[in-house]
């Protein structure tokens, strides 16, 4: 609870160490590190994750989404065989699914639900993949 004994640890590792102090964190591992010390409050967000992901797969300029997948859709092994060289279905899911897991909870049951599609995906699961990025355009 102490800055000065917060501040003779720094100096014992310092020492011990090659390192350097740099400050208060801000970024760790792809999350973003907001903290309120007035509110005591901490918020970890992917929001540079979100937008590199939006970039990647062209949906960075889109109109955005209220939530992540329609409530009446239901996805199913028929339909169009997507492909999967043109459209990288795989790809996009997995890194939903990584947000899903470390900051998007939000997004889990959709996310899910395109993943049981790995191996055949259709244009109508491409379609509701987009519809998820759609959502974390907004």
């Amino acid at each position: 609870k102490s800055l000065a004994v917060i501040g003779q640890v720094k100096a014992q590792l310092l020492r011990a160490f090659a390192m350097r102090d740099l400050g208060e964190t801000r970024f760790y591992l792809g999350f973003e590190i907001e903290r309120d010390r007035a509110a005591w409050t901490i918020l970890v967000t992917q929001r540079r994750y979100i937008s590199n992901i939006l970039e990647k797969f062209g949906m960075k300029g889109s109109n955005s989404r209220a939530t992540p997948m329609d409530a009446n859709l239901r996805l199913t092994t028929e339909g169009d065989p997507l492909d999967t060289s043109v459209h990288p279905y795989s790809e996009v899911v997995g890194s939903l699914l990584y947000l899903a897991v470390c900051s998007r909870p939000d997004i889990s049951f959709a996310v899910g639900s395109l993943a049981r599609f790995m191996a055949k995906p259709t244009i109508n699961h491409w379609n509701a993949a987009k519809g998820v990025l759609r959502y974390l355009m907004g």
